[in-house]
């Protein structure tokens, strides 16, 4: 996580990349169609929160084998779901022809089903760029559990198998449960000491969105109850103990996640959430002298902890995956994100989902440094509607799918549509550069890397939501 107040020397090193060539491969006509649908659209037909109703199809990456499929049916038939195409090199646009859609249509079940579960690691062929692109308006989720991202092909490794195993029987067991917990969210804010980025973080986007919360209209007989964790009490063993709290349904952090440049050895824990008691390790640049992980590094859970039918949902850099230097939006930021040499999931999100005590459900988390546009405007105003959007759906028994394509995507197509009307086409039309597109592509960095991770139509299991308690 970084604060709006960008190094000046960052902001120069991207206006000299401001040429069409570094950008990541969409022309200004895929980018206005990509802003242009319905977030709302949903499905044609049938009830949209509904997989049965409005399909749930899995694809699969290249190196996925028929030993991982077999972990995934007993899934894939509580979904009454199928198997969809791979990717086969084709884009995203290719790709839904193939099944008679495209961007901007409303999804056809008779065609293309709704829930997508991409099943693969984002080094292989389902890239993040893929993800993106199916999830302007498609429910869009990952599962990846592959122990080598340098080996797109070691989600087929026994522990990685025996991950997906988890996972599937969490989900199936959550599901069977009947209705017993309020609908309660807690928000873990880490400041930390004389840390402007996470003060930050804490003033203009936790505490806004707790109010926001607390006063939003009641559904049925009952308000959605917030827990807010003082961030006085952020350390690591603060984090289990919230974690271990069974009255919430829903965990939301916010804090730094680790970054680490070159051939680091830590590159496979990037996205770790660092907590208070790491307090030494403070300022987003990537951090090149780190050579062991250091206290406060949160990557896995005591063994007396289960999230089974709970979801998460973290602000924090690299906390849902890190995209390869200088490969599409990573090119265009190259000059400060720390320098992965694969995309990957992150070992946090992994370990999550796995959870030997009982998986979560789903996180939602960001790909890349995260900045302040998540939560405040160009022109620095606060804002965390979408997020307030996302959690109320969420608790009120939506899928974790839905309730992210009807939250989150409208604030990104509006970024987008931004940072569209910014586009520097001065090498290709004449246009002159304008001033504030350093700023709008940070926006779109900020809006377009939040991402899924688990099956889209996973809910927030054994809980009271606030229809069921008016019945």
């Amino acid at each position: 996580m970084t604060p709006m107040i960008l190094r000046p020397d960052l902001i120069e090193a991207l206006r000299k990349c401001a040429k069409p060539a570094p950008f990541r491969a969409l022309k200004a006509m895929e980018i206005q169609e990509m802003a242009a649908p319905d977030a709302n659209a949903g499905a044609a037909d049938g009830n949209w929160l509904e997989p049965r109703d409005v399909g749930w199809g899995v694809i699969y990456g290249a190196a996925v084998g028929q030993a991982l499929k077999e972990k995934l049916r007993p899934l894939v038939e509580h979904r009454g779901g199928r198997g969809l195409q791979g990717r086969e090199g084709r884009t995203v646009v290719e790709y839904l022809g193939h099944y008679r859609t495209g961007w901007g249509a409303a999804v056809d079940p008779d065609h293309f089903t709704y829930y997508l579960l991409l099943v693969g690691a984002p080094s292989d062929d389902l890239d993040w760029d893929f993800q993106r692109g199916l999830a302007i308006q498609n429910a869009v989720g990952r599962l990846d559990f592959s122990t080598d991202p340098a080996r797109p092909e070691s989600i087929n490794d026994a522990d990685a198998l025996e991950a997906y195993d988890r996972y599937v029987r969490s989900i199936l067991r959550a599901e069977s449960i009947a209705p017993d917990r309020a609908p309660r969210v807690g928000l873990f804010p880490v400041v930390e000491p004389r840390d402007a980025a996470t003060a930050l973080a804490r003033e203009h986007f936790m505490l806004p969105l707790k109010l926001s919360l607390e006063r939003a209209r009641p559904v049925g007989k009952r308000r959605i109850e917030v827990v807010d964790v003082d961030p006085e009490e952020t350390c690591q063993r603060d984090w289990h103990a919230f974690l271990q709290r069974e009255d919430l349904s829903l965990y939301f952090s916010s804090s730094h996640g680790m970054e680490w440049s070159g051939n680091n050895p830590n590159l496979r824990y990037q996205g770790a959430l660092v907590m208070r008691d790491g307090s030494a390790i403070r300022h987003a640049p990537p951090l090149k002298d780190v050579k062991k992980a250091p206290a406060g590094l949160f990557t896995g859970l005591e063994k007396d902890v289960s999230l089974e039918g709970r979801g998460l949902i973290c602000f924090a850099c690299h906390s849902g995956g890190s995209q390869k230097s200088g490969s599409d939006t990573g090119g265009l930021f190259a000059e400060f994100c720390s320098s992965a040499h694969h995309n990957q999931t992150s070992l946090l999100v992994k370990r999550l989902l796995s959870h030997g005590g009982g998986a979560a459900t789903f996180v939602v988390a960001h790909v890349n440094s995260a900045f302040s546009f998540s939560f405040q405007t160009l022109e620095g105003r606060d804002f965390a509607s979408h997020f307030k959007a996302l959690i109320s759906r969420l608790m009120r028994g939506w899928p974790v799918g839905p309730s992210f394509e009807a939250s989150m995507i409208p604030w990104r197509h509006a970024t987008l549509q931004q940072y569209q009307e910014a586009f520097p086409y001065k090498d290709l039309a004449g246009h002159p550069f304008q001033e504030e597109f350093p700023w709008r592509a940070f926006a779109r960095f900020d809006a377009e890397n939040y991402m899924i991770f688990g099956d889209p139509a996973a809910r927030l299991s054994a809980l009271q939501t606030v229809e069921s308690l008016a019945a």
